[in-house]
């Protein structure tokens, strides 16, 4: 005899939830299994235990309890449901099958692009800093030039003056990081040093003839290199020395 009301209560109302099978002779047997046979005719039937023994005597292995046969339909269903997904994705490479070849292309091709550029870049910066010593080498030299063979036309004053310009330069040409910075900063640097040069000798024209010399190399599109600076500085230097001479 139960004494717990409420756990009587709850099997009452389990039973009365279940359907009761209806056929002569199995009044009040509850419903509690599914046939799940292929070959039988009552093939998906619920049963009590009666029709089970009548009906499917021959193959009671293959009754179900009803809820494990609902558990099977649920993970069956969902087994179905991710096939049909697979499927479509399936179905879908299948109507463009150039498509995941065409898309592995691309990738490769952008790789390809990326790494010729990363060369070219590099190849690009090693040429500008090869540029960039070659003009360092030609100042250099320039500077050498100057102070063998222009002392005895300028005082120790402007000579150091001069040589801190060159230094000057030098530095600030050591940073360029452009061939066209580069090619600004020879011009403005040595027509600086032309126009200082100028003053400290008195010959004036030597500023007129670089700045005239640049503006024609400014109005052809180009800019007045160290070279064409340095022939500029040469000419004027005999100039100088002629007249030194002729006084």
């Amino acid at each position: 005899m139960m004494k717990n009301p409420k756990v009587k209560e709850s099997l009452t109302s389990r039973l009365e939830q279940q359907e009761c099978c209806k056929l002569q002779g199995h009044e009040n047997n509850l419903i509690q299994f599914i046939c799940a046979c292929y070959e039988c005719p009552y093939r998906y039937q619920k049963a009590c235990a009666h029709c089970v023994i009548k009906l499917h005597g021959k193959h009671v292995e293959d009754m179900k309890e009803i809820e494990e046969f609902d558990q099977i339909i649920n993970e069956n269903s969902k087994k179905a449901k991710s096939l049909m997904k697979e499927s479509e994705e399936l179905f879908l490479k299948l109507k463009n099958p150039f498509g995941n070849f065409f898309e592995q292309l691309k990738l490769q091709i952008n790789d390809m692009i990326d790494s010729i550029q990363q060369r070219y870049q590099l190849q690009n910066q090693e040429r500008a800093q090869q540029l960039i010593r070659n003009e360092l080498d030609f100042i250099n030299q320039f500077n050498q030039n100057v102070n063998s063979k222009q002392n005895r036309y300028l005082n120790d004053h402007t000579l150091k003056q001069y040589s801190n310009s060159i230094k000057t330069a030098q530095d600030k040409l050591s940073n360029a990081l452009s061939l066209f910075e580069l090619k600004q900063l020879l011009e403005s640097n040595l027509i600086l040093l032309l126009e200082d040069f100028g003053k400290n000798t008195g010959v004036s024209y030597i500023v007129n003839t670089s700045r005239n010399t640049s503006q024609r190399h400014s109005s052809c599109h180009n800019i007045m290199t160290p070279r064409s600076a340095l022939n500029v500085f040469n000419h004027n230097i005999s100039a100088v020395r002629s007249k030194k001479i002729r006084n």
